[in-house]
């Protein structure tokens, strides 16, 4: 996972999990294999205190692909793409984005 202590009052984490996906540690970024990506799995992470609200959002190339958790990439990537995965939390003093990019291989 991904932290920054400073979003919203808490811990700020984020994560891309499933086959072919390979993060590059302390960062944002890493890389998917359009041969074996199949369903991939946006995580929040662990997060202390209440009223928080979670959201995820999937890009292929700038164009929405998907608005859930996961995302059914087999057969759906090319190699070139860029995939891109906006996490958003928000409490009552506001919302907050970060966003993880895979390049596909």
């Amino acid at each position: 996972y991904i932290g920054d202590d400073t979003i919203v009052g808490t811990n700020f984490q984020c994560r891309v999990t499933g086959t072919g996906v390979t993060m590059t540690a302390g960062s944002l970024t890493g890389t998917v294999s359009a041969a074996t990506a199949a369903t991939l799995r946006a995580e929040p992470g662990n997060w202390a205190g209440g009223g928080l609200s979670f959201a995820a959002g999937w890009k292929r190339n700038g164009t929405t692909v998907s608005s859930a958790w996961t995302y059914a990439a087999s057969g759906a990537l090319t190699a070139g793409d860029t995939l891109t995965i906006d996490f958003v939390v928000g409490n009552t003093f506001g919302t907050t984005t970060r966003t993880i990019t895979l390049t596909v291989t």
